[in-house]
C-alpha cells in the first residue's frame, strides 16, 4: 500500500507535470511538433504503466478479514469490473487463521486467474472452488475455454498484473504449490484449471 501511494503521489505526478510544461519549451516548428508528440507519447506510456503498477500494488484491507471474505472480495471485485457472474464455492473453516501473506496470495491468485480467463476465454464458464481441509488451503479456478499451450512463453503484462509466473513465485515463497492444467482447443475435455495450495501449520497459520 505504501509503494502504491508513493508511485501515485511521486513519479506519476511529476510525469503529469512534465507533460503540461512541455508545451512551453517546444519550438513552434514542424520538427519541434513531431518531437513534442514523440515525447508526449513516451510520457503518456510511462504514466499509464506507473498507474497500472500502482493499482496492482493496492489491495483492500485484508489483515482482519476471514479467508472466506478474502475469496469473496476478489470474486466480487472482478464481477463488478467485468460485469460477469462467477460460480464459486467455499468449504471448511471460514477463518482458519492464516497470516496476511497467505491471504494476499489467495487474493492475487483469484484476481490473476479471473483476469486471464476474461482475456483468453471471455465466453467460457468459470468456476472457483476454495476449501480448507487436510492441513491446507486449496483454491482452483477452472474454465471450459479453448485452453492454451502451457509450455509457451508467457506474454508480458502491461496492466499491473503479475502473470502466472509471478503467482507461482509468490506461492512457492511461502511454502505453497501452484499448478496449471490446460487442454488445447480441439481436444476432449478442453479448458484450463489453475490450482493453488497453501499448507497450514500448527495453530492454523501459514
Amino acid at each position: 500500500r505504501r509503494a502504491s501511494a508513493d508511485l501515485h503521489d511521486g513519479p506519476a505526478q511529476y510525469l503529469a507535470l512534465a507533460a503540461l510544461r512541455l508545451e512551453r519549451i517546444v519550438p513552434d516548428t514542424e520538427a519541434g511538433q513531431v518531437e513534442a508528440r514523440a515525447i508526449r507519447d513516451a510520457i503518456a506510456t510511462a504514466l499509464g504503466e506507473i498507474r497500472a503498477i500502482s493499482r496492482g500494488l493496492s489491495l483492500p484491507d485484508l489483515d482482519r478479514a476471514p479467508l472466506r471474505d478474502v475469496v469473496a472480495r476478489a470474486i466480487e471485485t472482478h464481477q463488478r469490473h467485468s460485469e460477469s457472474a462467477i460460480a464459486w464455492s467455499y468449504e471448511g473453516a471460514a477463518d482458519p487463521g492464516v497470516d496476511q501473506s497467505a491471504k494476499i496470495c489467495v487474493y492475487r491468485f483469484i484476481q490473476e486467474a479471473l483476469s486471464n480467463a476474461s482475456r483468453h476465454a471471455p465466453r467460457a464458464a468459470v468456476r472457483i472452488a476454495a476449501s480448507v481441509a487436510g492441513g491446507a488451503v486449496a483454491v482452483s479456478v477452472s474454465d471450459d475455454g479453448p485452453g492454451f499451450d502451457i509450455s509457451a512463453p508467457a506474454e508480458p503484462r502491461t496492466d499491473g498484473g503479475q502473470g502466472l509466473a509471478g503467482l507461482r513465485d509468490r506461492a512457492e515463497s511461502i511454502g505453497g504449490d501452484f499448478q496449471i492444467e490446460s487442454v488445447a482447443s480441439g481436444s476432449a475435455g478442453r479448458g484450463t484449471v489453475l490450482r493453488l495450495r497453501l499448507p497450514l501449520t500448527q495453530g492454523g497459520e501459514t
